[in-house]
């Protein structure tokens, strides 16, 4: 790997490294510091065709001006190792990804495997630029393709699903921030259907309001998707989370599901509970829905106690006298969970109903305002043997919790018996006696008391 120099402003440096052939070169990170013009590129381009081992370049951040374009775009048509690219700046917009798609049209080797078009000003036009290119480019097929941060709109989706199975080989597809509606929702699924290897989808900050019958048709594709495991869906909008798309959710590969900062409410409960009868899911975000009520404790514990015992696991052999007869060996064999309930709402009651469930690896509580006084509940559930067996960590920060409470928790974990390797009970106040017992918890029981310093940083 590579970083451009800043005190510098040329890249003859990194042009001369590149004409060596050094094996150990295998990414080009051009900081937008450096100054890039056409002829510098233009050797660059030039390098790069001789080079056998480099096969990333990144050269984000840059305002390219048309004779770099141009360069930057004889780059992408040339035959080089380069697979992944992420190029310009905000400036480049529709106008310059059409140069760019130039290169990418002609490119015959299909070299270009991954594209970071993300905050690069495009609408749909530049949606139209790039599938135009991909459709007349018959060797070129992306595996990872970033159009976050951008205006590409449902038309723009549109255009893109019409591919079809030139999407055979996708694994990651971004789309967040793109001015979505839930009419976007119908194409997206069409993009999941014709790409069996898509692993990642990333569609937040867009708005999907009001698109139950959307969401459920997508959530069917989602369903069907053999290898997608990553879907992020938070600040999208959702009001509406119905039970049709949680078991469609249930019953999909997916390991990880960001639906957080939401406007998903009470009434949704239910469905929330019937994610977590999937064995798959290992973590889920519903941190900022802050309207779910105080029904989401007990009724996200009742599902996680069901969840640990509805997966039997395979057919076991078992000798007896001599004998192989094969039994269902009465296991847990969901993915322990990673759950984050931050700003949601949830009472002192529902909270101590989720530490106590089955199944919990890591449980993110931050922000719910449960006071001192929820502070001493929690302490004595804890202090009664509540607590799940396979939780490894446990997140209180910022809970308004004086000195008194913090002591009351952390007492209780003295003399408790758990699993907790971290407990994060920063933004609240522990005081000196806080400290002192922390302190001792990491001595005598190995418990790492974390302080975090600010909200963003308590997650694991």
């Amino acid at each position: 790997m590579a970083w451009s120099s800043s005190r510098l402003t040329s890249i003859d440096s990194l042009v001369a490294r590149v004409q060596r052939n050094d094996p150990s070169l295998k990414s080009l990170f051009i900081l937008p510091q450096k100054k890039l013009t056409g002829p510098s590129v233009a050797s660059l381009v030039s390098a790069l065709i001789g080079n056998s081992h480099l096969t990333e370049l990144y050269a984000s951040g840059h305002d390219l001006d048309p004779e770099t374009l141009e360069s930057f775009a004889d780059l992408l048509g040339s035959p080089t190792n380069v697979e992944r690219v992420s190029l310009g700046s905000s400036t480049l917009g529709d106008s310059g990804l059409v140069v760019l798609c130039r290169g990418l049209a002609s490119n015959l080797r299909g070299n270009i495997k991954s594209i970071d078009l993300e905050n690069k000003s495009l609408t749909e036009a530049g949606a139209r630029s790039l599938a135009a290119a991909i459709d007349k480019n018959k060797v070129l097929s992306f595996q990872d393709l970033n159009l976050s941060r951008n205006s590409i709109s449902v038309s723009g989706t549109q255009v893109l699903a019409a591919l079809g199975e030139r999407w055979s080989r996708l694994e990651t597809l971004d789309i967040t921030a793109n001015g979505l509606d839930a009419t976007a929702l119908a194409h997206v699924a069409d993009i999941v259907r014709c790409a069996p290897v898509l692993k990642s989808l990333r569609m937040g900050g867009n708005n999907f309001r009001d698109g139950q019958v959307a969401l459920e048709d997508f959530a069917c594709a989602v369903a069907k998707a053999p290898s997608l495991t990553v879907l992020a869906l938070a600040k999208s909008g959702l009001n509406v989370f119905s039970d049709v798309a949680a078991k469609h959710f249930a019953n999909s590969a997916l390991t990880s599901l960001d639906i957080s900062d939401n406007i998903i409410d009470a009434k949704d409960v239910d469905a929330l509970g019937l994610l977590l009868t999937s064995s798959c899911l290992g973590d889920l975000n519903l941190a900022g829905n802050s309207t779910l009520g105080p029904d989401l404790g007990p009724s996200l514990a009742v599902a996680l106690e069901q969840r640990a015992t509805a997966h039997p696991g395979l057919p076991t052999p078992v000798v007896d006298n001599g004998s192989t007869t094969f039994k269902n060996i009465n296991i847990d064999t969901a993915v322990p969970l990673r759950l984050d309930l931050s700003r949601t709402g949830i009472d002192v009651k529902g909270a101590t109903a989720i530490i106590a469930a089955s199944g919990l690896k890591v449980l993110i509580l931050t922000e719910n305002d449960f006071g001192d006084e929820g502070a001493v509940i929690l302490a004595d559930e804890i202090r009664s043997g509540k607590i799940g067996t396979c939780l490894t960590r446990l997140d209180l920060a910022n809970n308004n919790f004086l000195e008194n409470g913090c002591c009351a928790i952390l007492d209780a974990l003295a003399c408790s018996d758990h699993s907790l390797h971290f407990l994060s009970i920063g933004g609240n106040e522990l005081g000196d006696r806080g400290e002192q017992r922390a302190k001792a918890l990491k001595s005598e029981r190995g418990l790492e008391v974390v302080r975090p310093k600010g909200w963003g940083e308590t997650h694991p």
